[in-house]
């Protein structure tokens, strides 16, 4: 397929995308949250610092990564200094190279912000957050999700 044919067809299913409000892998993750957790996104350009909100978990940031093909196996999940006091938990989604839910965790707003300082450039590693005393695995419901999407 010639180059050109290519880069029109990206821009169809880009557009067809932004419909369901997805730019990129991080608004899919929006998308997806949002559904496992019964809550609705944030659409507004006023009210930053969270992506969903959630009646029974409130200001929700969701941050995702998603596994190069090459194998690399990078999982940290960047919260920039920005966020801070914006949101109420962090939700931490990893998938694989084909965009399928490998985990996900929900973490208190001061325990990811603890973990993030003591990361270099503010990035969690996926397995940190998964594993810490206050997060809550919500892997089973993104899955559960990502099939009724």
């Amino acid at each position: 397929m010639e180059i050109t044919q290519l880069l029109k067809t990206m821009l169809r299913y880009r557009e067809a995308l932004e419909v369901h409000g997805i730019r990129d892998t991080g608004g899919y993750a929006e998308l997806l949250a949002a559904r496992a957790l019964c809550a609705s996104r944030n659409k507004s350009s006023v009210e930053k610092g969270f992506d969903i909100l959630c009646p029974q978990l409130g200001r929700i940031e969701v941050r995702s990564r998603c596994l190069p093909r090459s194998g690399r196996h990078e999982t940290r999940i960047e919260l920039p200094d920005k966020k801070e006091g914006g949101f109420d938990y962090l939700l931490g989604i990893l998938f694989d190279p084909d965009i399928e839910v490998v985990g996900g965790f929900l973490l208190p707003h001061h325990a990811a912000i603890s973990l993030s300082r003591l990361q270099q450039f503010k990035r969690i590693p996926f397995a940190t957050g998964l594993a810490h005393p206050q997060a809550i695995d919500i892997t089973e419901k993104l899955r559960l999700a990502q099939k009724q999407l």
